[in-house]
């Protein structure tokens, strides 16, 4: 049963969508044939006007034209920014794993003619309870009558509103009013934040997962390389060690379990230093409860007994490896900027 008590709002891009004009804008240099920082210029000049509805898709670009002094068929400059977006399918599992019990909602400074043909694409709305875009209402955040407008349409007060976006201003915009505000870097500390919020009102875990990760003694850090089964997450992905949890069975102990039954490596609690807790969701849109340790040992002390084999990479070197899962690279950045290592 959903908490109407509650209204979750998502920003649509740099959250549940990668960014159109970074993500496109060399393309846009080189049929401009403009410099980027000029073309940046011009659309952000004439951004927030298309935003709030007060000029049309056609207006939008003959304006960045004559600023440019180009002549460019606006549905090509339309296309090329659409077809640079992206879903954030992790963010979008985050909302879904919300809706179980809360109202979920996108409010994003963006224009409609827009979100249409990328909802046409993706089928981003059937994610979310609504979708209200900023050209619709002609408010943008971090204006606080965009705040006002979702109080008065979900009869939600400010303070029980929770604003998960990438752009600070926006995030002191709900603030300021007395809401909640979580600045968006990634999906994982994204629903950390979240939950530290909402407390007891988040929805339940799915089920427990821990994760290893094993450290020499010159800072060195060991992977498993994931079997290529397609039954298998991950597969053939460089990884952490590690399982899901058993019944009656805590993250530690499952850790310890995990750890010999993948390395013949045997530890004690004590020597078990929790990293991190994160929520992540899996293949099935399942919602994990993930638990990170870390321990000491060596490559030669590990009889590798699941996966294709380990790899051992220095922190920095193991950022650089695109097959990294997801969650390992984020807790690793994380510990970087710390200075936990």
């Amino acid at each position: 049963m959903k908490n109407n008590e509650t209204l979750i709002i998502f920003d649509l891009f740099g959250v549940v969508f990668n960014k159109g004009l970074e993500s496109s804008i060399d393309r846009l240099v080189a049929v401009l044939n403009r410099p980027e920082d000029e073309i940046e210029k011009a659309y952000r000049h004439w951004e927030q006007l298309f935003d709030r509805g007060e000029i049309d898709e056609d207006i939008f670009w003959s304006k960045i034209n004559i600023q440019l002094g180009s002549n460019i068929n606006p549905s090509v400059l339309s296309n090329i920014v659409i077809s640079a977006y992206r879903p954030r399918m992790q963010t979008i599992q985050l909302a879904r794993f919300l809706k179980r019990h809360h109202k979920v909602v996108v409010y994003s400074n963006y224009r409609k003619e827009w979100f249409n043909q990328l909802d046409d694409i993706y089928d981003i709305e059937v994610n979310f309870d609504d979708v209200i875009i900023s050209s619709d209402t002609g408010l943008l955040k971090p204006d606080a009558n965009v705040f006002y407008y979702l109080e008065r349409e979900f009869k939600v007060p400010i303070e029980n509103m929770v604003l998960i976006d990438d752009d600070i201003s926006n995030i002191s915009g709900i603030k300021n009013l007395g809401g909640n505000g979580v600045l968006f870097r990634n999906v994982y500390e994204a629903e950390v934040i979240t939950r530290s919020i909402l407390k007891e009102k988040m929805p339940s875990y799915d089920y427990s997962y821990s994760g290893i990760l094993i450290r020499t003694k010159q800072g060195a850090l060991i992977f498993q390389r994931r079997d290529k089964k397609p039954s298998i997450q991950n597969s053939g992905k460089l990884s952490v060690f590690g399982g899901r949890g058993k019944k009656k069975e805590n993250p530690v102990e499952c850790a310890l379990r995990e750890l010999w039954e993948e390395t013949g490596i045997i530890k004690t609690p004590e020597e078990m230093t929790l990293l991190r807790n994160y929520g992540a969701p899996d293949e099935n849109d399942c919602w994990v409860n993930c638990s990170y340790f870390l321990v000491e040992a060596e490559v030669n002390d590990i009889d590798i007994r699941e996966g294709h084999g380990v790899e051992v990479w220095y922190p920095n070197q193991a950022l650089d490896q695109k097959d990294l899962t997801d969650v390992p690279r984020v807790l690793i950045e994380s510990i970087i900027e710390k200075k936990q290592f």
